[in-house]
């Protein structure tokens, strides 16, 4: 909007004005930037959050972040920070710095969300299922997790990996504690035989989850070339 080329450098740096309300505008940007980089989704650290919950949080991650690099890209966003070098301006360090940062983190929330989505199916089953199908299901989810964590970049941390599994922990107790009719427990009508078979159901489900986690355990163990894959004695 300004009335000055801002392709004609010469008359560019010569106006000291314009510099300023340049690197006004980078300020701005940065600022912007930052307040995006920072932002943490809370509902996914949750002590209730599930898989989706990771899912959706790097769903949105890429949306937000590719948007901001497309805008990055502007042409005239990039000619505005070759004219902040040209007159050696110290606010276009920080901005770029931070632009490297959100294409690394763009990279990285698209990579997450591409194998996080074949985790998808198979938990969008879980959230709706019994404890005696969530048994049956956990071969497979836990499949699919050591395939994200074999192959992804950004899953081999340890502290992501047992992220994820301790979200399946949360959907699972989640579906247990859907599943116990709580009448039995405290109404004197309530039929006692059937929430204690419930809660058997539910014991046999944790089970099977730890169960599963050992033999996964186990056949990482085999292979080749890897670390210790341990699952956090809280989870």
């Amino acid at each position: 909007q300004e009335a000055i080329d801002l392709s004609d450098a010469d008359k560019v740096v010569k106006d000291k004005d314009l510099v300023q309300r340049l690197e006004s505008t980078v300020i701005r940007w940065t600022r912007q930037i930052k307040e995006l980089v920072n932002l943490q989704d809370n509902s996914q650290d949750a002590e209730t959050a599930g898989p989706l919950n990771e899912i959706n949080f790097w769903n949105e991650r890429t949306i937000d972040l590719s948007g901001i690099r497309e805008q990055l890209h502007d042409p005239r966003v990039l000619r505005i920070a070759e004219l902040l070098k040209i007159v050696k301006s110290t606010y276009v360090k920080p901005f770029e710095e931070l632009s490297a940062i959100i294409h690394e983190g763009s990279n990285e929330a698209e990579d997450n969300l591409k194998f996080l989505s074949c985790l998808k199916p198979v938990c969008e089953e879980l959230e709706s299922s019994t404890p005696p199908e969530v048994g049956d299901l956990l071969p497979k989810v836990l499949k699919i997790i050591r395939m994200i964590w074999t192959i992804s970049t950004h899953y081999k941390k340890k502290e992501r990996l047992a992220g994820l599994l301790r979200k399946v922990s949360n959907q699972i107790m989640s579906r247990c504690c859907a599943y116990i009719p709580l009448d039995g427990v405290f109404k004197k009508e309530g039929d006692v035989n059937f929430s204690v078979n419930c809660l058997n159901d539910c014991i046999a489900c944790g089970n099977v989850w730890r169960e599963e986690y050992k033999k996964t355990k186990r056949a990482i163990a085999k292979a080749k070339n890897v670390e210790n894959w341990d699952f956090p004695e809280s989870s």
